[in-house]
């Protein structure tokens, strides 16, 4: 990752490690690209772009290959990284909560539709999901960037498809795709566990 010097206006752009590889995936392996984009979920395991992130994300375990390997193929959809300050789910979402997310004022329609969404969040959703599950999601995903022309967050790509198995990364998914992230508690921050379910749930029945 490069190096920031505090006050330098000169100074390149912190990037994470899941920028990296999209960027040298972007720039210097267009073949790798080509390939995960068209690559069915058994080939994306074992492709070797993908083992590149895997090492480039400091993962040690087998079971988590399955998921660098869902991500490896949304993140090859990606044609330009947007950066950090808007979250993927506030980019495919609404920009204010809806009164009625059925019916969207004009002003206010999500790229993703409400249906589409639903059927995002079924997906995948336990703690040890199949390959079969995680190649869904893998195919949801990229949906969603090609919704958006391909302008995606890769870093909050990265964090919301290798932390899709937990309640906390759908629940405040669900908040940020409907405009409710004012509401919405800090990532990784310590809630109530049983209101801020009951809130996700609410928003996502609606």
């Amino acid at each position: 990752m490069s190096d920031e010097t505090a006050g330098d206006l000169n100074a390149p752009v912190e990037t994470t490690r899941a920028q990296d590889w999209w960027r040298d995936l972007d720039k210097r392996d267009r073949a790798a690209k080509a390939r995960l984009k068209r690559a069915d979920f058994d080939a994306a395991v074992i492709d070797e772009a993908t083992l590149r992130l895997f090492r480039y994300l400091g993962r040690r375990r087998r079971h988590d290959l399955s998921r660098v390997a869902a991500l490896a193929m949304v993140l090859a959809a990606v044609r330009q990284d947007t950066g950090r300050n808007k979250t993927f789910a506030r980019q495919i979402g609404f920009s204010r909560m809806p009164t009625d997310p059925q019916r969207p004022e004009a002003d206010n329609k999500p790229v993703l539709s409400v249906l589409r969404f639903k059927r995002l969040m079924s997906t995948a959703n336990s703690p040890d999901p199949t390959s079969e599950d995680l190649a869904e999601l893998a195919r949801q995903f990229r949906r969603a960037v090609d919704l958006l022309g391909g302008a995606a967050n890769v870093e909050d790509i990265k964090s919301v498809v290798l932390g899709w198995h937990r309640q906390e990364t759908r629940r405040d998914f669900a908040f940020e795709y409907y405009g409710a992230g004012i509401a919405s508690p800090q990532r990784g921050a310590t809630s109530d566990p049983e209101a801020s379910s009951h809130s996700s749930e609410h928003l996502v029945s609606a």
